[in-house]
């Protein structure tokens, strides 16, 4: 039988950019966490400095995203029985907030579930790939940039035997909720286009996601890259996520494959070259490493009740 765990998340910096008094955007890694926390049987309990006319805002605005509480600003009604009052320390497994928000290492079975915006020990992570960019403009309107930037159920190698994919559901959520840039070889001070004021339009079809993005005319640099892209001199891209869920496939050949099933979609980018940095392939061999691991307590462990069997 599972047991439910009891999470205490915080609102401001948390569920939603810091924006105080005012609300802030969603930041959908927390909020996707926290509503599947909750779809499984855990406890969560929103606890935020907020009171009166603002929290009732904040609440407000909860569930306008789909978040259910089983207490607010107070423990679970459980935990009050228990005691015969409401212990000023809140009982909780644990406590998600924008000072410290660590959710590496909560695992369910090949699932490994991520989640956190700003918090340590959560990188950004990026995929490459070849593409085929499209250029166009017609004298006296903008210039466009088109072409996948994702591409799903196609795997990329990171390094020799171990692989990754993308799939078709990863990123439904955020192309609801996320303000997704468009920069050039990940560098946020060259912002090519954004959802937000729609100089970047995005959507997902069977192939992958397609992305179009205008070129403000007044942008030098932008119109290089342009340039460059037209030209044939650039025809890579990647895009930087955060993976929220994903599957780790161990093949009979010895090899491993990540299947990426939700991510946090962050920006999208042109790139000169499609190779994966150092810090990408660091990180996903440690993920290999701790999967091992998993792999081999768990035969360790179906070994030893056939032996006390």
């Amino acid at each position: 039988m599972t047991v439910s765990k009891i999470y205490a998340v915080d609102f401001d910096g948390t569920l939603c950019e810091k924006r105080y008094p005012s609300i802030g955007n969603p930041i959908s890694t927390v909020i996707n966490f926290v509503k599947e926390a909750k779809q499984k049987g855990d406890k969560i309990i929103l606890w935020t400095s907020r009171i009166d006319d603002e929290l009732e805002d904040a609440l407000k605005w909860c569930a306008e995203q789909g978040l259910e509480f089983d207490a607010v600003n107070e423990n679970l009604k459980e935990t009050i029985e228990k005691w015969g009052t409401d212990p000023r320390k809140l009982t909780a497994d644990y406590f998600i907030d924008d000072k410290q928000i660590n959710l590496d290492g909560i695992k369910n079975g090949s699932e490994l579930v991520r989640a956190a915006e700003g918090g340590e020990n959560i990188e950004t992570r990026e995929m490459y790939f070849k593409t085929d960019f499209k250029t166009r403009s017609e004298e006296g309107k903008e210039k466009i940039i088109s072409g996948y930037f994702i591409r799903f159920n196609e795997e990329t190698e990171l390094y020799k035997g171990v692989f990754e994919e993308i799939s078709p559901g990863a990123i439904v959520n955020s192309l609801k909720a996320n303000d997704v840039r468009c920069l050039f070889n990940h560098n946020s001070e060259i912002v090519l286009g954004r959802t937000g004021n729609s100089t970047l339009q995005l959507r997902a079809d069977d192939i992958g996601l397609w992305g179009e993005v205008t070129i403000n005319p007044n942008d030098k640099q932008a119109n290089d890259i342009y340039a460059r892209v037209e030209r044939g001199d650039i025809d890579a891209c990647s895009f930087g996520f955060i993976p929220l869920k994903e599957e780790i496939e161990n093949r009979s050949d010895g090899s491993v494959k990540f299947i990426v099933k939700d991510i946090d979609l962050k920006e999208i980018s042109a790139v000169t070259f499609p190779a994966y940095p150092q810090t990408s392939i660091s990180a996903r061999k440690e993920d290999c490493k701790q999967n091992e691991q998993r792999l081999l307590d768990i035969k360790k462990q179906k070994l030893k009740e056939r032996l006390t069997r």
